[in-house]
């Protein structure tokens, strides 16, 4: 539906969506003039993520720490983004990065795989130089994204497909970065689900879009 497809492509709506939902959400913003975003950085006083609000592969995403820094990124995130608004969103260092493969079949949802990201060691680089499956942190924590990410597919209502889930963890909490509605790029929905769990994603997306009914995963 046209609904659900908008909270897993607008990020701002996938934020107000969460906080609906009661989950734990980072501070955030939607502005669409350089003073509103002056405004909101000076009253977190903290670093903050400027993104683009409907675009993907981190395009246009910067880290802020100033109001100096700010006037200089804020152009070329809006150069990212299409005629939409920015959104700011407080930026925490967090000690663990996760990614969470999810399923969707009418009704139906369940996490398939959770693995850890790792970044380049860059300034301004949010790109992952790395991902390893299954997870290697701790069981806790793990279990925490795998609940919210269960949460947060049952929530926006997913009825068919695949998600790829973004999460991040800071002082034993557990936030949402983003979420899509299909399967983790460079060979994680092809082959790396397939090889750990045995689930035929390629067939599966298929099987959605061809057919009215599809047998459970």
């Amino acid at each position: 539906g046209y609904e659900t497809a908008c909270l897993f492509t607008d990020k701002f709506k996938m934020r107000e969506k969460c906080r609906e939902l009661g989950i734990d959400t980072l501070e955030y913003k939607v502005v669409s003039t350089l003073d509103e975003a002056r405004e909101f950085l000076l009253n977190l006083s903290k670093p903050i993520i400027i993104k683009p609000i409907n675009n993907q592969g981190s395009k246009g995403v910067c880290k802020v720490t100033s109001i100096k820094e700010l006037e200089t990124q804020y152009q070329k995130a809006t150069n990212y983004s299409r005629g939409e608004k920015l959104l700011l969103e407080e930026f925490v260092s967090g000690e663990e990065e996760l990614v969470i493969e999810g399923v969707a079949l009418d009704g139906w949802r369940e996490n398939l795989i959770c693995g850890d990201t790792c970044y380049f060691n860059l300034p301004d680089v949010f790109s992952a130089k790395q991902r390893i499956f299954p997870s290697m942190k701790s069981p806790e924590i793990v279990g925490k994204a795998l609940a919210l990410n269960k949460r947060i597919i049952d929530g926006f209502s997913l009825s068919r497909g695949l998600t790829h889930g973004e999460f991040i963890i800071s002082n034993g909490k557990v936030y949402l970065i983003e979420i899509a509605a299909r399967g983790g790029g460079v060979y994680i929905s092809s082959d790396i689900i397939p090889l750990m769990t045995g689930f035929d994603t390629t067939s599966f997306i298929v099987d959605i879009a061809t057919k009215e009914k599809v047998a459970r995963p």
